[in-house]
């Protein structure tokens, strides 16, 4: 069935981009069709497709992708639907062909994220009570050191530069108090990560830059429980002279623990836009084997296959409970910064290319490991979404936690486990702030993990 939502192709331009692809098809006079509340959407056509066997290529499944397009009611005149011819004998069911369409254009780099199955579940899987304000500025994120004790580390923001603030609260969250501040004069930090090593050290990194001329992930190292800090390694860097390095940076560096305790470091990467090919952002790691004093050789986490102008960034691994690991990121130029993710064995050696897109979250995802084994998932749609099968497949979480209006909000969530069955998500919204939550049910409506 081709479905035509405020289109702008003319019947004869599907025609020709089919057939230029070698597709051939058949397809009936349009009729009417409605979402499910009864509003009327655009014009469908029953249609029947074939594509050679020896054809996958990507712009022949495009082409199918636009033939699942018409012209909007006012555009298509009489004649040219009457050139349409309808074969009745040879006309498939036509819900086996929606789904057959939809499934096809799930798997493309350029699928439209809107058509992606979004399903919720009714039940509350989550009772929220309560909000925690933690501090002005922006981007929390949060460890735990003990008991009632955690860490939060939040950028604040100055005239000509930016620094990262640490704030503790040993009360189970009732207050916050500042701890200590890490800036570096002249220079704009943020996207704060903390992490806390086998032997009690902290560590500390974030970007640091002075834009188009300098890009650098320091670590800091603390131990007294981060009222002090000093300078302790680079993990990577691009130095050059003033307005030599637009787009050429390092973001989001986020630390975690290797299951022989190495510690590593995924992170956005910009460097490879020169390369031959070139790549426009990459997802990156780093492992060092002393403890974040020095740093191995760059491991590509995740990337564009070939090259190209999509953006893999702002990554998060977690170690799942049977030992794997999984990473979630965004990919821009893909949907609305639609949120994907791989699983590795070790940590250390991932999957080729893309990986698989989770439906429904888009930009700045994290997603955390609970103790009972289950994931949890959020983004900068402001959802959040569990699996029970190591990423397979997801359920939403009604309510959400936050309510901060529909579609993409910045607010560069986090989720955290507090306690046995309680979790609180940090967002960066008139401040940090902090939402609580009781898991009190578990629900059963999943939502596919798409191949890309």
């Amino acid at each position: 069935m081709a479905v035509g939502e405020n289109g702008s192709e003319t019947t004869d331009d599907v025609i020709r981009v089919a057939q230029a692809s070698g597709l051939s098809f058949w397809a009936s006079r349009p009729k009417p069709w409605r979402d499910v509340a009864g509003t009327e959407r655009g014009w469908v056509a029953e249609t029947s497709r074939s594509v050679p066997p020896a054809q996958k290529t990507v712009e022949s499944m495009n082409a199918l992708r636009l033939v699942l397009r018409t012209q909007p009611r006012s555009g298509l005149s009489d004649a040219r639907a009457a050139n349409l011819k309808t074969y009745p004998n040879k006309r498939l069911p036509v819900r086996i062909l929606i789904l057959t369409f939809v499934a096809l254009s799930f798997s493309l780099p350029g699928a439209d994220p809107q058509s992606a199955p979004e399903k919720s579940s009714t039940v509350n899987q989550f009772k929220w009570s309560g909000t925690n304000f933690v501090a002005r500025g922006g981007w929390g994120r949060m460890i735990h050191l003990s008991d009632t004790h955690w860490l939060c580390v939040n950028t604040r923001f100055g005239p000509g530069e930016s620094s990262l603030e640490i704030r503790v609260t040993t009360n189970s969250f009732h207050s916050w108090t500042k701890l200590s501040e890490v800036a570096e004069p002249g220079r704009f930090m943020d996207n704060g990560e903390l992490i806390q090593l086998p032997g009690g050290e902290l560590l500390l990194t974030g970007r640091s830059l002075i834009e188009g001329q300098s890009y650098r992930l320091p670590v800091y190292r603390s131990v007294d429980g981060g009222k002090r800090w000093t300078a302790f390694s680079d993990i990577d860097s691009n130095e050059g002279s003033p307005g030599s390095l637009k787009q050429r940076g390092l973001w989001e560096p986020h630390f975690f623990l290797l299951n022989d305790g190495r510690l590593a470091v995924a992170y956005a990467n910009e460097k490879h836009a020169s390369d031959q090919p070139a790549f426009s952002q990459v997802c990156s790691e780093r492992i060092s084997m002393d403890g974040g004093k020095t740093w191995g050789d760059e491991i590509t986490l995740a990337a564009e296959p070939r090259g190209g102008g999509l953006r893999p960034g702002m990554p998060v691994v977690s170690r799942l409970s049977n030992g794997k690991f999984i990473v979630v990121y965004e990919v821009v130029g893909v949907g609305d910064a639609d949120v994907f993710c791989k699983v590795s064995e070790d940590g250390e050696h991932w999957p080729a290319g893309l990986g698989n897109r989770i439906a429904g979250h888009h930009a700045g995802p994290w997603v955390t490991s609970l103790a009972s084994g289950e994931l949890l998932l959020t983004s900068c749609a402001n959802r959040l979404s569990w699996s029970r099968d190591f990423g397979r497949t997801w359920n939403f979480v009604e309510p959400p936690a936050w309510n901060v209006g529909a579609g993409k909000v910045f607010t560069w969530p986090a989720i955290y486990e507090i306690a046995t069955n309680q979790i609180a998500v940090m967002i960066s919204r008139r401040g940090v702030q902090l939402k609580f939550g009781s898991k009190i049910a578990n629900g059963t409506n999943p939502i596919a993990v798409h191949d890309h």
